[in-house]
């Protein structure tokens, strides 16, 4: 890859997202994973919407998940008041330092986010938990 620049706009609306997505699913009897699955992957014309489960039909488990919050803690400092920033740019050329603003127009503040450890290894897995027999 020849990236050299990532910039990410963010609007304090993911849950707003997600609800209208929700909104326009339409109703359907769901009794099972298997149903739920099945409402997703028919919820567009196209099929454009894949289910993903964590296990699959065999109990495999087919979705990792890591504790990235404890690994990148190691290697780097948190954004103070980090709510309050929306543009967030990060250059090839000044690695381990974020530049950030409130605004898209608004006052650049760049900080250095990186600690001085080298980074190595990689993030701890967290293996889900199945549901109790209550639950289920």
């Amino acid at each position: 890859m020849d990236e050299t620049e990532l910039v990410i706009h963010t609007d304090n609306c993911a849950g707003q997202n997600k609800n209208n997505a929700m909104i326009m699913l339409r109703k359907s009897d769901v009794d099972n994973l298997d149903d739920l699955v099945n409402v997703v992957e028919n919820s567009t014309l196209g099929g454009y919407n894949q289910a993903q489960t964590i296990f699959n039909k065999n109990g495999d488990c087919v979705v990792h998940f890591y504790n990235w919050t404890e690994y990148l803690l190691k290697f780097f400092k948190t954004i103070p008041n980090i709510l309050k920033y929306h543009h967030f740019t990060f250059h090839i050329n000044n690695v381990g330092k974020v530049e950030i603003k409130e605004k898209v127009d608004g006052n650049t503040q760049i900080i250095d986010i990186k600690k001085d450890n080298d980074i190595m290894g990689f993030s701890r897995e967290i293996f889900p938990e199945k549901l109790s027999a209550k639950r289920q």
